[in-house]
């Protein structure tokens, strides 16, 4: 049986993010259940319940914030939530509290990381960030949880107040990108028809949503004008600047790719696309912008 720390909840947490990095920002519900760590089965979720308590641990190991949930979850200020305690909803005991709370609870008192999963209605989970319980209010039957930017401890704790500002800062910006990429995703994939706009791929698990203003960007809004669907191959290429498109839809590689001889992937993946027009999505309004792409083209005519 695995033994509760906080190394072993950071670690959960890193994996989980790269795992739901890899499939577009979110996790099927099958993925936490049959989760697997240092060899051993631990599940991550109880199906319809938002808090997940290991019998053997002391504190609540993660929380779900269910958009259609029976609990009014709320984000009340950046980074931080009000999360309402679990009550019965059957039986004699119906309407009190239910000893779920007290690990949760637990977790405040021992300053534990809580894994925190956001579930927009008919989505996925979400990964969301390593939250830490502040307060238990009993009167009005809520948690408080905030966002935990790094790993509790002197490491935090002894950074100048500047420094903790721009930890923060980061961390929700992090959660951000978090909750927007997978929705922003969806609404690339389906103006594309599942397909790369570079090279018509159409495996839907080899897509990704590819920003041509960079989200961290005051120009960079996750909406369907700033993205394009492109295969891992091409993605990684446009954003290393390796590919082009112009603000007139055309492909344009890198001359020296276009110089190098490497196998039939760089001739038939990429050098053989210069020149070529993307696919475009159907409806005028899911167009790719031009006025972003002729930005985006300036850096990599400049690369």
């Amino acid at each position: 049986m695995l033994d509760d720390s906080e190394d072993l909840r950071v670690r959960i947490f890193d994996d989980l993010d790269s795992q739901a990095a890899f499939l577009g920002g979110a996790l099927p519900g099958s993925i936490l259940d049959e989760y697997q760590i240092d060899g051993e089965h631990l599940r991550l979720r109880d199906v319809g319940r938002g808090i997940r308590n290991i019998a053997s641990w002391d504190s609540t190991l993660a929380v779900v914030s269910y958009e259609t949930g029976a609990y009014h979850d709320r984000e009340v200020s950046d980074g931080v939530w009000r999360y309402p305690y679990e009550v019965l909803q059957t039986g004699p005991k119906k309407g009190s509290i239910g000893s779920s709370n007290a690990k949760l609870e637990n977790a405040m008192h021992t300053r534990a990381s809580v894994i925190m999963f956001v579930k927009p209605k008919d989505w996925d989970y979400i990964p969301l960030g390593l939250v830490q319980v502040v307060e238990a209010d009993r009167n009005a039957r809520e948690f408080v949880l905030a966002l935990s930017p790094v790993a509790p401890g002197p490491a935090f704790d002894s950074l100048p107040s500047s420094g903790k500002v721009l930890v923060r800062e980061w961390a929700l910006s992090t959660v951000r990108r978090r909750v927007h990429q997978p929705e922003f995703r969806r609404r690339i994939l389906r103006a594309y028809e599942q397909r790369c706009t570079v090279c018509r791929l159409a495996k839907e698990a080899l897509l990704d949503a590819a920003h041509i203003i960079a989200d961290r960007d005051d120009w960079g809004d996750p909406e369907t004008p700033n993205g394009m669907a492109m295969c891992k191959i091409h993605h990684t290429a446009y954003d290393r600047n390796l590919l082009g498109i112009t603000p007139e839809y055309g492909v344009r590689i890198n001359h020296e790719l276009l110089a190098d001889q490497d196998g039939p992937m760089l001739l038939h993946g990429l050098q053989e696309m210069h020149g070529i027009d993307i696919q475009v999505p159907k409806h005028t309004t899911d167009l790719p912008d031009r006025d972003r792409l002729a930005q985006r083209y300036a850096e990599f005519q400049n690369a």
